[in-house]
């Protein structure tokens, strides 16, 4: 969702006429995610969009050889945008429908409609599983929910690419009202990834990064131990 707070979401999905809708369920829209979704709509109707790429993604573009990718917590779907040039077809979720418009209108102005999937979803119930889809390359950047990590490694392909960069605790020092557990420890974030090739691992200040390449099939034992 572009630059500042990490987010939250918890609302549920339906499909419905062959589009991913937010459903209304019992506690969907009444949870921290209403607010959430609330705060960033606000947020994205009142500043210009931005459509830069994470410089992290830019620095290792060469790893970028095309498939099926996710973004997670998409914001106005510039990361998105930036892996569909480079030749992957993307799912790119957010809990904002007024930053997933703005990603829209962006693609269609770059001609990449076609490659780009802009899903309404809560982070927290992603609309894909493993059985049904696995992706090349998964991203997230500045969003924290830790029981979403085994999803998202069982979502890799055997090889598959995972960018992970959001703030640590280092954030509380200029911002101390963040709440905690949506920060990360320092260290922490590559011991999600166990038995991945690290290809960068990093805490730069306030922010932890991670560049990782997933098991391949021979290996795919040592992750599965972890799930």
């Amino acid at each position: 969702m572009g630059e500042g707070e990490g987010r939250v979401a918890s609302c549920e999905l339906r499909v419905a006429s062959g589009e991913w809708r937010v459903a209304r369920g019992e506690f969907g829209m009444r949870s921290k995610a209403a607010e959430a979704r609330r705060q960033w709509n606000a947020r994205y109707r009142r500043r210009a969009p931005d459509f830069e790429p994470a410089r992290l993604l830019v620095e290792h573009a060469h790893l970028l050889t095309g498939g099926r990718a996710l973004d997670v917590a998409c914001g106005t779907g510039g990361n998105a945008l930036f892996l569909a040039a480079r030749g992957y077809r993307v799912e790119a979720v957010d809990i904002s429908e007024v930053g997933l418009a703005l990603g829209r209108e962006e693609a269609r102005r770059r001609g990449l409609t076609r490659q780009v999937h802009f899903v309404q979803a809560d982070a927290a119930h992603l609309p894909f599983t493993p059985q049904r889809v696995r992706y090349d390359c998964i991203v997230v950047f500045r969003f924290l929910l830790r029981p979403l990590i085994p999803t998202l490694r069982r979502l890799l392909k055997p090889g598959g690419l995972i960018f992970y960069s959001t703030f640590n605790v280092r954030r509380l020092e200029s911002h101390p009202e963040f709440e905690r557990e949506y920060l990360l420890e320092l260290g922490e974030l590559p011991t999600w990834f166990p038995g991945f090739e690290v290809i960068t691992a990093y805490e730069q200040g306030e922010v932890s990064a991670f560049v990782g390449r997933a098991p391949r099939r021979q290996d795919q034992a040592t992750l599965l131990s972890t799930r």
